[in-house]
């Protein structure tokens, strides 16, 4: 499935929970071994938005933010957090890979 990650300019973590600070090269696969499947929207793996959607719009940040989305890949089975009735948007994942 295509999703969006939103960066830094310097295509870095904008780490709006906390945590550790990735940097998002194109082409890269990025991996946290550590992510597990369950109903925890901010538990450990890497964040994504659907397709096209802004961190704005889920209370992530303010609007008007030099944040850049970038296009990325990922499997279904890489999945951990895809949302629950009345929790949706903000999805955690095992792995990801950078297409732009």
């Amino acid at each position: 499935m295509i999703a969006t990650k939103w960066v830094t300019a310097e295509r870095k973590s904008c780490n709006f929970d906390g945590g550790e600070i990735l940097e998002y090269k194109k082409d890269a696969v990025i991996e946290e071994e550590k992510a597990v499947i369950s109903d925890q929207q901010c538990g450990v793996g890497l964040h994504v938005l659907p397709y096209g959607h802004r961190p704005e719009w889920y209370g992530l940040c303010e609007a008007g933010h030099d944040y850049i989305p970038l296009t990325v890949e990922v499997q279904p089975a890489d999945i951990c957090f895809a949302g629950v009735p009345g929790v949706y948007g903000k999805m955690r994942v095992r792995k990801l890979k950078v297409i732009d």
